[in-house]
């Protein structure tokens, strides 16, 4: 496995980082990089509750996506 560091404000606090981790392996696993039983040990949650996470960030993607699209307009 490969080791990335990141380096992050102070503010973030460890809620703030397994949800980082959640977000990441979203974006892996959206891009077909991992699977999501690699992606749900990534995030340090159960592939049942990853895939539930992916329900909810799909719907936040697909939001962030329209506003992007709306303010480029």
């Amino acid at each position: 496995m490969k080791t990335i560091t990141f380096n992050l404000p102070h503010e973030i606090n460890e809620a703030n980082e397994r949800e980082i981790k959640i977000a990441v392996a979203a974006i892996l696993f959206d891009k077909s990089i991992i699977s999501s039983e690699e992606a749900a040990r990534f995030a340090g949650i159960s592939k049942r509750n990853f895939l539930v996470t992916m329900g909810n960030y799909a719907h936040i993607y697909t939001q962030m996506l329209g506003a992007a699209r709306n303010h480029r307009q």
